[in-house]
């Protein structure tokens, strides 16, 4: 191989590792929002305030949710993801996701109800 090509097939290897590292920052990493949501149950802790009649979230892949309260029907709705997935539509209503871990969940209404919403994780 002549310096010209040696030049060359350094240029392309280059540029192949800028491509893969370029591509590679771009994916988010850890769990998406559907499944943080989906792995576990929710249970409310915080309305503006300390909680009198504790419910349940339980968020199903299909996009059904199941809210569980203990003196109430068990309400069946749907819910999905939007912006990104910085807002959790449930039913006809939206809420901001302020953060969403393995062990909490923050919802902040819009309108008349623009406080916030706290949930722990609770295994099945």
């Amino acid at each position: 191989m002549n310096m010209k090509s040696k030049i060359c097939c350094l240029l392309y290897l280059i540029m192949c590792i800028l491509i893969v590292l370029t591509h590679s920052c771009n994916k988010k990493s850890g769990p998406s929002a559907t499944d943080l949501l989906t792995a576990v149950k929710w249970e409310v802790t915080d309305v503006c305030g300390p909680v009198v009649d504790p419910y349940t979230y339980t968020f199903k892949p299909n996009g059904q949710i199941i809210q569980e309260q203990a003196y109430m029907n068990t309400i069946y709705s749907t819910w999905s993801l939007k912006d990104d997935d910085k807002v959790l539509v449930i039913g006809a209503g939206e809420e901001k996701i302020i953060s969403l871990t393995k062990t909490e969940l923050k919802l902040q209404g819009y309108g008349f109800l623009i406080c916030i919403r706290v949930f722990k994780a609770v295994p099945f």
